[in-house]
């Protein structure tokens, strides 16, 4: 992908991280909820049965989290395949290398330090994620703020839930 395609990808997949994340787990909670957006229309393409339920489970946690994490450590990895000049991969073609060879000896040993610093960052940033926890994921969930915040358990409130903890 060249030029403004490629521009204009990566500002769609860094649209997300312009808005808040009490305000996107809120949109989460509206879109996974029995009667929210996303069962609505999976029942009018497929049966009503199909859908299990998602808000206030592990399922509806993990997507929360993963539209949080997954911006940011797609950006790590991004930014590291940028090093990779087309040229290498040129004369990397040109000198026989399958596209697997290429992948596997050339772009991989780029991206794997971008990965590894996305993962980094985004179990850095799920540690310290109670918001997630405590909109999309409900009371069900236990968590490491659960485990060490005991007000965060019998208040479920936000604005008590972070600071008595610290």
């Amino acid at each position: 992908m060249q030029g403004r395609a490629r521009l204009l990808l990566l500002f769609f997949m860094l649209l997300p991280l312009f808005s808040n994340i009490v305000v996107r787990m809120f949109a989460w909670q509206v879109l996974l909820s029995e009667n929210g957006i996303l069962p609505y229309c999976v029942s009018r393409v497929f049966s009503d049965s199909w859908l299990p339920k998602l808000l206030y489970t592990k399922r509806g946690f993990l997507i929360g989290l993963l539209s949080y994490e997954l911006p940011i450590v797609t950006l790590m990895i991004y930014l590291n395949m940028r090093l990779v000049s087309p040229e290498v991969l040129a004369a990397a073609r040109n000198l026989g290398a399958s596209p697997v060879q290429v992948f596997v000896h050339i772009v991989c040993p780029f991206a794997v330090p971008g990965a590894l610093v996305g993962f980094f960052f985004a179990f850095m940033l799920t540690l310290a994620d109670f918001v997630t926890v405590s909109i999309v994921g409900g009371r069900q969930l236990t968590t490491q703020w659960h485990l060490h915040c005991p007000k965060f358990n019998s208040a479920n409130a936000i604005g008590e839930s972070g600071l008595p903890c610290f």
